[in-house]
């Protein structure tokens, strides 16, 4: 089930406009850290790596006195691995660097914070979250219909602009709080057919 918070055409405006100047003012800061010789990654991979970094400023994990460094795990082949490594060069998380993880299994991302699964992951949503639960861990897609598969954040194309949903019920399970400014900005999708 997929509900829009708020209801009716003028909200849905109102989110919309409010998502673009969120991306206007966001998305040139950070991909002014990602060299112009990311030729590889097209300018949607750009922005969705942008996205996850951007995430984390509106996300809260469980407590954790950690500086061991803030993992993003990426499962499949994808070329958003470039643009991240080039915004995890000049970021940080807090006080904690981030290092992007390639895994060929959800398993090898137990350990780490953010886990995004590309369209080209060798495993479905179901069985990624299955092998990840439990755990603290933020799951990222950006194939149509894996929010509602249980993958917490999910990225989407919406008239040639990416998009985000949110599984709240997924975010709860992993115990990871959202700030309610990222709640008005997504598309709320649950996996069990009921209020998310």
């Amino acid at each position: 089930m997929v509900r829009r918070p708020g209801g009716g055409g003028g909200c849905e405006r109102r989110r919309a406009a409010a998502v673009t100047v969120i991306c206007l003012l966001v998305a040139p800061v950070a991909m002014a850290q990602i060299a112009p010789a990311s030729h590889e990654a097209s300018y949607e991979q750009q922005v969705k790596a942008v996205f996850v970094y951007e995430l984390t400023n509106y996300l809260r994990w469980p407590p954790d006195s950690s500086t061991a460094p803030f993992v993003i795990a990426v499962l499949g082949e994808t070329v958003v691995v470039e643009p991240l490594r080039e915004i995890a060069a000049k970021r940080k998380v807090g006080d904690r660097e981030i290092v992007i993880r390639p895994v060929r299994s959800a398993a090898e991302a137990g350990d780490c914070q953010v886990l995004f699964i590309a369209s080209t992951a060798p495993a479905s949503p179901e069985d990624v979250c299955q092998a990840v639960a439990g755990k603290a861990l933020l799951t990222i897609g950006e194939v149509t219909g894996f929010a509602a598969r249980g993958v917490a954040v999910n990225f989407v194309l919406d008239e040639g602009r990416v998009k985000l949903e949110i599984n709240l019920r997924a975010l709860r399970r992993a115990g990871i709080e959202p700030s309610s400014k990222l709640l008005k900005l997504a598309r709320l999708v649950d996996d069990a057919g009921g209020e998310p």
